[in-house]
């Protein structure tokens, strides 16, 4: 179970770093390029990483089965998540006045410790066996 646990653990650190580059690479590409709002630009981004990330997650770390139920809590985590981050992007530009582009860094950089917790316990747990 542990040795399972530790390979999903770093399967799951391998999309996570693709994930960020794909959010971080497109979300920088929208605000500096093409000069959208950091709101806007993070959300087409996440969205975008979103779906990348639901399928590979299911596919390669989770090996689940793609479910309605699965689909529905994964957008629910999505939306949360979503409105966390343009939350987050929104304080630290107006308390913290740091640039645009660092405030969806760390936004960025919030989500995959919470992720894997909620994928891992809810999005996916009814396909997770304990005893391997």
């Amino acid at each position: 179970m542990v040795r399972h646990e530790f390979i999903r653990i770093f399967k799951y650190g391998l999309l996570g770093g693709s994930s960020f580059f794909l959010h971080a690479g497109l979300a920088y590409y929208l605000l500096i390029v093409i000069e959208k709002s950091p709101v806007i630009a993070n959300s087409i981004a996440f969205i975008t990483t979103a779906v990348f990330h639901y399928i590979i997650s299911r596919i390669f770390v989770f090996e689940a089965p793609d479910t309605l139920q699965t689909r529905w809590r994964y957008i629910l985590i999505i939306v949360f998540n979503l409105f966390l981050t343009n939350t987050v992007i929104v304080g630290i530009i107006r308390l913290a006045e740091f640039t645009e582009w660092t405030a969806v860094l760390i936004s960025i950089l919030i989500l995959p410790f919470s992720n894997y917790l909620l994928l891992g316990m809810w999005v996916f747990k009814d396909k997770l066996d304990v005893s391997k």
